[in-house]
């Protein structure tokens, strides 16, 4: 993590399966990393990233298969727990391929 005048480190944020794989490539040094998707097969890859799965009450953890309006649905009620997390960052980076 960085150490960040104002306490805050750089969070970057991998949303989806191409999101998740490409942000677990990178070196974590200097940041945090979160992977968030909807599909339980892309975030069992990633274990030691603690990866946090959405959607589950739409989905159960299948995934959205690319359908957008799916995804966002999932995203509205599945990203309310990681808020706190996600704002204790400054800055902020996502990563996604849509659909």
């Amino acid at each position: 993590m960085s150490d960040q005048s104002d306490g805050m480190s750089p969070l970057v944020i991998g949303l989806g399966t191409a999101g998740c794989d490409l942000v677990a490539s990178l070196d974590p040094e200097g940041y945090e990393i979160l992977l968030v998707d909807t599909d339980r097969r892309t975030l069992r890859k990633y274990p030691a990233l603690s990866p946090h799965i959405i959607g589950s009450d739409l989905v159960a953890g299948e995934g959205c298969g690319g359908n957008m309006n799916l995804g966002k649905a999932c995203f509205r009620t599945g990203m309310d727990p990681l808020l706190s997390r996600i704002m204790s960052h400054r800055p902020i980076f996502t990563v996604s391929y849509p659909g």
